[in-house]
C-alpha cells in the first residue's frame, strides 16, 4: 500500500480495492473473542496507514516542482487576462477574444483541479483520522503513532475535523497524556492569529477542541496537565532586573480561563484545592528561583547549607506586579504549622505520572518532621550547584516518606530542555516496542525537567550520579589513580587554546591537529575503569557496558 501511494498511481480502481479490503478486515475482526481487540486495532491501523500513505503523497504532489511551475504559468496566465482586459478597444479585437477565450479556460481548469485537489487531500485526512481514532480505541499497540498522527491531521486541518477534540476525548485519558505538552503549547495561538472568516472559524473550532480535550484528562489527571498550563498562566512573570519579553496576551488570556475551569471541575470531586496549592507551590519556587546571585552568596558566606527560610524571606519586587506572598505562606505552613499541602510533588519521576490522581504524592514540607514533635518541622536548608546564577539544590518531603531532591533554576529558560526530554520520553516508548532493542534493555535516561515561567525551572535531581569530568579529572579522578605521569588536564586545555590563539591569529608554530595529536599520545584514555571498579563480574560488566557503548 505504501508503495502504491509513494509511486502515485492513479487507479481509482485499485485504491478502492485496497481500502473494501481494508474495511472487511475491520468488520471480519467485530465478531472475534478474545484477542479481538488487538485484530480490530492492527486492523484499523493498517487501513489508517494506508490512508495516511495516500494522503501525503497527495500533500508531496502539491509542493512538488511541476506544481510550483504549474502555478507560475497559471499567476502568468491571470496577469495575461488582466492587461487584455485593460486594453483601450477591450475585447473588441477577435485576436484579443479568442486569447482571452483560452486564458479564462487555462485559469479555470487549473483552480478547479486545485480545488479537487485540496478536497481530496481533507478527505484523506478525515478518514485517515478515523481509522487512527479506531486503532487507538480498540489497540494499545500503536498508541502514540496513532495519537500523534491524529494531531498532526488535527493542527494540518481544524476546519475538516471539527469534531476531533470529541473523538479524543473518547479514548482512555491514559493515551492522551503524551500529547499535553503539544495540546498545551498551542492554547490562544491560533485565535490571535486572525484573517479571514473561515481561517478564524477555524481557530475558533481548534481552541475550544484543545480546551475539550484539556479540560477532559486534566479532570482524571490533573497533576500532570496543571503545570503545563501553569507555566503558560504565568508567562508574563520575570525575576527583578530581568528584561522581559512581551508575552502573548491571547496565550496568557486562554491558559488562566483553563486553569480556571479546572478549579471550577474539580469542586464535585473535592480536588479543587489542588489546583490552588499548586499555583502558590509555583510562586515559592519561583520566589527561590529569583533571588539574585549576590543575595545568595552572602547568605552561603561562611555555610554551605544556610537555612532556606532567608531565602523565602527575600523581598522581590517583580515588574509584573505579581504578588509571590502565596508561595511563602504556603512554605510557612509547611515548615512553621506542620501542615501538609496539597500540591503535587512536581519532580516525581516521568513513569508516575501516568497513575492515577488517587495515588498523588504530595508535598509535606522542605525538611524531615521535628524530632520533639508538633506541628513545626526542622529548619530546612539549602544548597548550591556551579554556575552561573547559582541555581539552588533543595529537599522535598513527600506524603509517600521519600526524600526528592530538586534543582531550582532561575534566569534561566528551561522550556527547550524539557521539550526534549519528552522527545527522550518518546525515544525510550519506541525503543521499547522493538524487539531487538527492547531484549538489549536500550534506553535513554531522562529526568523531569518542570518550566516555571519564561525564566525559570525545576529540575529532578539524578541520584546516583557524578559529572563525566569529576570522574576522569577529579582531585582523586581516574587519571590522577591510574596514569599519574600523564599530561594534566589542564596543561592538555593550555596547549590546544594556544593552538587555536595561533591559528586564529595565523601565527607560526603546530596545527591544532598536531597538538591534538600530541595531546593524545601524552593523555591516555582512562574511561574503562569505570566499569572495571564498579562491576566486577564479567556478565554485568558486559551488561552495563553495552548501553554506555550503544549511546555514544
Amino acid at each position: 500500500a505504501a508503495w502504491r501511494a509513494a509511486e502515485g498511481s492513479s487507479s481509482a480502481r485499485a485504491e478502492r480495492a485496497i481500502v473494501d479490503l481494508h474495511e472487511r478486515a475491520a468488520a471480519s475482526c467485530e465478531g472475534l473473542l478474545g484477542d479481538a481487540g488487538d485484530a480490530r486495532g492492527a486492523a484499523h491501523h493498517a487501513h489508517a496507514t494506508y490512508l495516511e500513505a495516500l494522503y501525503r503523497g497527495c500533500e508531496a504532489a502539491k509542493s512538488s516542482q511541476r506544481e510550483r511551475q504549474l502555478q507560475e504559468l497559471h499567476l502568468a496566465a491571470r496577469e495575461e487576462l488582466a492587461s487584455l482586459s485593460a486594453l483601450p478597444e477591450g475585447l473588441d479585437d477577435g485576436a484579443a477574444r479568442q486569447r482571452a477565450a483560452e486564458l479564462t479556460e487555462c485559469v479555470g481548469e487549473h483552480e478547479r483541479r486545485a480545488e479537487a485537489r485540496d478536497a481530496r487531500l481533507e478527505e484523506l485526512a478525515r478518514r485517515s483520522f478515523v481509522q487512527h481514532a479506531e486503532s487507538a480505541r480498540h489497540s494499545d499497540e500503536h498508541n502514540h503513532a496513532a495519537t500523534f498522527a491524529m494531531l498532526t491531521l488535527w493542527f494540518a486541518h481544524p476546519r475538516t475535523l471539527p469534531d476531533a477534540g470529541e473523538r479524543l476525548c473518547a479514548l482512555p485519558t491514559r493515551k492522551l497524556l503524551s500529547l499535553v505538552p503539544q495540546l498545551a503549547c498551542r492554547l490562544g495561538r491560533q485565535a490571535a492569529a486572525g484573517g479571514s472568516a473561515d481561517g478564524d472559524d477555524s481557530a475558533r473550532q481548534l481552541q475550544k477542541g484543545l480546551r475539550r480535550v484539556l479540560l477532559h484528562v486534566g479532570a482524571a489527571h490533573i497533576r500532570a496537565v496543571l503545570p503545563h498550563i501553569l507555566a503558560l498562566a504565568l508567562g508574563d512573570h520575570y525575576a527583578p532586573g530581568e528584561r522581559a519579553v512581551v508575552a502573548d496576551q491571547s496565550q496568557l488570556k486562554a491558559s488562566r480561563e483553563v486553569v480556571q475551569e479546572l478549579r471550577q471541575g474539580l469542586v464535585a470531586s473535592g480536588k479543587s484545592d489542588v489546583v490552588d496549592a499548586t499555583q502558590r507551590l509555583f510562586f515559592l519556587y519561583l520566589q527561590i528561583a529569583w533571588v539574585d546571585v549576590q543575595t545568595t552568596k552572602g547568605l552561603l558566606s561562611g555555610t554551605k547549607t544556610p537555612p532556606l527560610d532567608k531565602l523565602v524571606g527575600v523581598d522581590l519586587k517583580l515588574k509584573s506586579n505579581a504578588d509571590l506572598k502565596p508561595g511563602r505562606l504556603l512554605y510557612e505552613a509547611l515548615q512553621l504549622k506542620g501542615s501538609p499541602s496539597r500540591a503535587p510533588v512536581l519532580t516525581r519521576p516521568a513513569d508516575a505520572w501516568h497513575e492515577d490522581d488517587e495515588a498523588m504524592v504530595t508535598v509535606d514540607g522542605f525538611s524531615a518532621p521535628s524530632r520533639t514533635g508538633g506541628g513545626r518541622r526542622a529548619t530546612a536548608t539549602f544548597a548550591c550547584a556551579g554556575g552561573v546564577n547559582l541555581p539552588k539544590i533543595v529537599q522535598c518531603y513527600g506524603s509517600d516518606g521519600r526524600v526528592y531532591t530538586q534543582l531550582v533554576k532561575g534566569r534561566d529558560d528551561g522550556r527547550q530542555d524539557a521539550a526534549l526530554q519528552e522527545v527522550f520520553s518518546l525515544v525510550n516508548t519506541l525503543l521499547h516496542q522493538d524487539p531487538q532493542t527492547r531484549q538489549r534493555s536500550l534506553k535513554l535516561r531522562t529526568y523531569r525537567i518542570v518550566p516555571l515561567a519564561p525564566t525559570a525551572a525545576l529540575l529532578q535531581w539524578v541520584d546516583n550520579s557524578m559529572p563525566l569530568m569529576t570522574y576522569l579529572c577529579g582531585s582523586r579522578g581516574a587519571h590522577e589513580r591510574y596514569r599519574p605521569r600523564d599530561l594534566k588536564f589542564a596543561e592538555a586545555r593550555r596547549l590546544m587554546e594556544a593552538a587555536y590563539a595561533r591559528e586564529k591569529e595565523r601565527k607560526a608554530g603546530k596545527s591544532r591537529l598536531e597538538v591534538y595529536e600530541e595531546v593524545a599520545e601524552r593523555l591516555r584514555p582512562v574511561m574503562h575503569h569505570f566499569f572495571l571498579e564498579r562491576w566486577t563480574q564479567p556478565s554485568a560488566w558486559f551488561e552495563r557496558r553495552l548501553p554506555y557503548a550503544r549511546s555514544l
